[in-house]
């Protein structure tokens, strides 16, 4: 692990051109925000910045319609793919609904942070590295030591990085993901930095899930009073399943 200042240096794969960019459809579906939440934001908000976080990473011309909002739920926040298709295959539509009824909201509840791209609740700044077969890559980018009210919830900032990123390819309801993962991996191919590197998946009595098996990546981590960020992993897994080439990472130059 190594604690930096607050400052993420990009690496760009390939030069994005301005012409063309990721693009997030946002459908807000409504529902009711929980009574127990904390920080005084919207989920609107939230959701917009977490789509902004993916749609500077992926610079390809592609757009995606997410349909979102507030739902009863038997779990924290869930996706659903609602059609594929196209050459590549990838999602076109989506759902993704977040729990507004905790089971015991003095335990579990949401921070919903009113400024979701600034940060500042968090004072320490963390980068995990693995190598996966193909050089060290940024694997996990945490911020943590933050304080009061923020530091007893859920990011909701974080849950919904990781949903859209089950949107953006890693969801066990994407064809192209089950073909890839069926070994186990999502293996980073040719032309792309750390090609050759095997991404371990989790897997539960189902198969695999759509989940990275490596501690604090956005799509697999996240913890209470904690802010994870898109790492080298999640991007290089999105664009590995989706097939886009126009992307850049948040690899530091350290090791590279």
């Amino acid at each position: 692990m190594k604690m930096l200042p607050m400052l993420a240096i990009l690496l760009i794969f390939s030069a994005p051109d301005q012409a063309s960019a990721l693009t997030i459809n946002r459908i807000f579906l409504g529902g009711t925000p929980p009574g127990n939440s904390v920080g005084g934001g919207s989920l609107q908000t939230v959701f917009d910045a977490a789509c902004m976080a993916w749609e500077n990473a992926i610079h390809d011309n592609y757009t995606v319609t997410l349909n979102y909002g507030w739902s009863d739920l038997s779990s924290s926040a869930a996706h659903w793919l609602n059609s594929q298709g196209g050459t590549p295959n990838r999602e076109i539509s989506g759902t993704i609904l977040f729990e507004n009824n905790w089971n015991d909201p003095s335990v579990f509840r949401w921070f919903i942070d009113p400024t979701p791209t600034q940060n500042e609740e968090w004072a320490t700044f963390s980068t995990y590295h693995q190598d996966f077969g193909g050089g060290p890559m940024i694997s996990g980018r945490v911020l943590s030591g933050a304080a009061g009210d923020v530091l007893t919830a859920l990011d909701l900032y974080s849950a919904a990085v990781q949903m859209i990123g089950h949107a953006l390819g890693l969801s066990v309801s994407n064809r192209t993901f089950g073909a890839e993962v069926a070994d186990g991996n999502v293996g980073i191919p040719a032309g792309f930095p750390f090609a050759g590197s095997g991404i371990p998946f989790q897997a539960n009595n189902y198969g695999y899930t759509g989940h990275p098996n490596v501690n604090y990546t956005a799509m697999w981590y996240s913890a209470i009073g904690e802010r994870t960020l898109l790492s080298d992993v999640d991007i290089l897994c999105a664009a590995t399943i989706s097939n886009f080439s126009n992307f850049v990472l948040p690899s530091s130059q350290e090791g590279q």
